[in-house]
């Protein structure tokens, strides 16, 4: 049989398939942390339904009537490819502990307790009160001396330990009736141990021991946990939570890319935690105000979350403000006055007030609007995702003005994109900030609303070129904003 030989010793063909692109964050993905109980054993649930959340977690569950709220939206979640992520909070035991006094710093006044050859000391416990008197503590030279000394004329009544020169006394039960406190023994004979000179016990501090039981992670740590799991970017809980708390939370949500949404029904919280967020330009925290009751402002805060979520950013004009916005299964809010009205205003606080008999939501921008802070965070994670899937090339992008001028390309569809959806417009740029050529960019702002510059590459420090780093690239955008209230003048002439 003749051989027959390969084509590809002619012609040889290798087929190679382009990088798959990653896709963008869904800004749309809510994270609901809890700790109500349910049925589900993994550290997180997604769902797409109320149903689905009423089967785990019950109709009487908050976590259930919130989710009920989300999804009667239309739109909601879904409409912009999002959903809703169930995170139970995790269960954290503590045993119990035992009560304990500890002494101030004695290094000033060590000298003169190991001079003493007759101290005396009152030490009361959970177990009754025990004395000594005339110890003699001249054969001591260290805190941990006196300590054992301490120890031995007190017996098992309590532990005497040193902690650099801080003695410490532990009861020896547990819970919160264990403590311990020292005292003058009153009728001794030896030197008062208890005086200034010596141990101070005055400025000594009491601490009670506590009983074992369970508490829940921080809402913050839950999130932290949570994000390293699955993405989302809204954060709404069914914790009730004091104003600390939810500072607290605020104050972690600012650094990370999400945006907390919590409720308050109590008035005076507009001037206080919703100030002091507001003040603190904590501007990812979205408070609302819903003066009808807690359970029917975490129902409104539902319903919020869910309207306000929707956005499809790949679709036109279709950016939304979430001021004027008509939610479903919400009352508007009959206790809204005048004057908590302009404090929701003033403070940054939004609201669902009767206009007329007519039921929409009020935006308040003090605290920033949310679509600014909402728009801004999917702006970036498309650009992120744009810039990342362009340089997973097969081969290389190259360290030259080519290389460069495709990734602006790749940044500019994005911009493009966000022009259609109408989070960007062509406007005048007011600010004093500008960079590049300075016609250029009020051109392109004023043509596109955007513009986009680098440097040369020519320009880059040879480190950032051995680096394989970019030069740096700028964007500038006109935000479109958003049209809440008008005045009308009319003149009438007979």
């Amino acid at each position: 049989m003749d051989n027959i030989l390969s084509i590809s010793n002619v012609v040889n063909v290798t087929v190679t398939s382009t990088p798959l692109g990653i896709g963008e964050p869904n800004v749309n993905n809510v994270a609901l942390f809890t700790h109500e109980p349910h049925t589900f054993q993994d550290a997180y649930q997604i769902y797409k339904s109320a149903s689905s959340v009423m089967k785990d977690y019950g109709t009487d569950s908050r976590a259930y009537k919130m989710a009920a709220n989300m999804f009667a939206q239309n739109p909601n979640m879904l409409s912009g490819g999002g959903q809703l992520i169930a995170v139970p909070l995790a269960e954290e035991t503590t045993s119990a502990t035992s009560g304990f006094c500890t002494t101030v710093d004695l290094t000033s006044n060590l000298a003169a307790i190991i001079a003493l050859n007759s101290a005396s000391l009152q030490v009361h416990s959970s177990a009754g009160v025990k004395q000594f008197d005339e110890l003699d503590l001249t054969g001591a030279s260290t805190a941990a001396d006196l300590a054992a000394l301490f120890q031995s004329s007190l017996d098992d009544f309590v532990t005497v330990t040193a902690v650099g020169n801080v003695l410490k006394f532990t009861d020896g039960t547990l819970g919160s009736s264990s403590l311990v406190a020292i005292d003058v023994f009153g009728t001794a004979t030896g030197t008062d141990l208890y005086s200034a000179a010596y141990l101070n016990g005055a400025q000594s501090v009491l601490t009670a021991g506590t009983d074992a039981g369970s508490s829940y992670e921080s809402l913050a740590d839950g999130m932290a946990r949570a994000k390293a799991l699955i993405n989302f970017t809204g954060v709404v809980t069914t914790l009730t939570m004091t104003g600390a708390q939810v500072k607290a939370a605020a104050s972690s949500v600012q650094a990370e890319d999400a945006i907390f949404v919590y409720p308050f029904h109590e008035s005076a919280e507009l001037d206080a935690t919703i100030k002091e967020i507001k003040d603190a330009s904590q501007t990812k925290t979205r408070s609302l105000y819903y003066s009808a009751g807690e359970e029917e402002a975490f129902g409104m805060c539902g319903s919020y979350v869910g309207r306000m979520f929707s956005v499809d950013f790949a679709a036109s004009n279709s950016t939304i403000t979430a001021n004027m916005k008509a939610l479903a299964n919400v009352l508007p809010d009959g206790g809204l006055t005048e004057a908590t009205y302009q404090k929701a205003k003033d403070n940054g606080a939004d609201a669902y007030p009767s206009y007329n008999g007519i039921p929409r939501t009020l935006s308040s921008g003090a605290n920033s609007y949310f679509d600014r802070i909402y728009n801004q965070q999917q702006f970036k994670y498309a650009l992120q995702t744009a810039g990342m899937n362009y340089l997973s090339s097969n081969t290389k992008i190259a360290q030259t003005t080519q290389g460069m001028d495709g990734l602006k390309a790749a940044f500019r569809k994005v911009c493009e994109q966000y022009v259609r959806n109408g989070y960007v417009a062509a406007g005048t740029w007011n600010s004093a900030d500008k960079f590049g050529n300075p016609e250029d960019f009020m051109r392109n702002i004023e043509d596109f609303g955007f513009y986009i510059h680098s440097l040369p590459i020519g320009l880059q420090a040879q480190a950032d070129r051995e680096d394989r780093v970019a030069p740096t690239i700028q964007i500038a955008i006109k935000e479109a904003g958003a049209i809440h209230s008008v005045i009308v003048n009319v003149i009438a002439e007979p």
